[in-house]
């Protein structure tokens, strides 16, 4: 799966499927625009959202990194939304790599990602 590494995007844009792993144990419903949502009693809960690359590194974004108070009276936003279905690659927005530190070397399109702060 190729996947864009946007710090400039709130949110990350992935498989529908993907969702739909990370929303079934939040309890996430879909609101009339669409957007996944959950209660945000989630947002303080203790937790993380775990995602495992290549079976080498898992990364862990704390809950109340990934989700995201709106205007919704009681509902957040899930970190995660579906990407559109023409899409061909993913967005990792800040929602994700807020549970990592990323290091780019541009001239060598060299990308180097750790785990940050007490994951380690």
């Amino acid at each position: 799966m190729s996947v864009l590494l946007d710090t400039g995007s709130t949110l990350s844009y992935v498989d529908p499927q993907m969702v739909d792993i990370i929303a079934q144990p939040l309890l996430a419903t879909i609101d009339p625009a669409g957007n996944y949502v959950v209660n945000c009693a989630w947002h303080n809960a203790p937790g993380t959202i775990d995602i495992t690359f290549n079976d080498r590194m898992t990364i862990r974004v704390p809950f109340k990194d990934f989700i995201w108070q709106t205007d919704q009276k009681g509902y957040c936003l899930l970190g995660v939304q579906p990407a559109e279905p023409e899409a061909v690659d993913y967005v990792f927005g800040n929602s994700i790599l807020r549970g990592a530190y990323c290091e780019l070397a541009f001239a060598s399109f060299y990308l180097r990602m750790v785990l940050w702060g007490s994951q380690r």
